[in-house]
């Protein structure tokens, strides 16, 4: 049985969740700001799923302020205000000595830029998501005087054979 749907910006769209699936990119696009209520079968709980992509402006946007900031940090009497500036928005970078503070905030601002430039925001996520556990780490002194020390055999030394369990 075909579904028919009524475009109106800002509503809430249901429908069945098989039709997402076969048809998702279309309704993504023809939706970019709705709600869309995903229904399942026998009565479970509807999934609610909300659109995440950006207009082709904004991404334009985005991609324009992440170039200039990246293009800032290469003065070093600005890159701190950047960084500064990152800080207020992800408190956790206040745990990383200020050398690797000035490196989390250019990573994130080439990622951001790159981000913008597809459209898709995982890898972005992705990196935060490893800086703040980078964060985490700098918080155990016993953990990063562990990492850090010298190595001993430059290769890392030999593979143990996994278990036979």
């Amino acid at each position: 049985m075909p579904h028919y749907y009524c475009i109106v910006p800002n509503m809430t769209v249901t429908l069945p969740i098989t039709t997402f699936a076969r048809e998702y990119a279309a309704l993504l696009d023809a939706h970019p700001d709705d709600e869309l209520v995903l229904e399942r079968r026998a009565g479970k709980a509807a999934v609610v799923v909300r659109s995440l992509r950006l207009t082709q402006g904004d991404r334009q946007a985005v991609e324009a302020i992440s170039h200039v900031l990246s293009q800032l940090l290469a003065h070093t009497d600005l890159s701190a205000a950047i960084a500064d500036g990152l800080q207020d928005e992800f408190p956790w970078m206040a745990l990383l000595p200020a050398p690797v503070r000035g490196e989390c905030a250019r990573e994130l601002l080439i990622v951001l830029r790159a981000s913008a430039a597809l459209g898709r925001y995982g890898a972005l996520h992705d990196t935060l998501d490893s800086w703040k556990a980078t964060a985490e780490i700098y918080t155990d002194s016993h953990l990063v005087a562990q990492l850090t020390e010298p190595v001993d055999t430059p290769d890392g030394g030999d593979v143990p054979a996994p278990n036979q369990d």
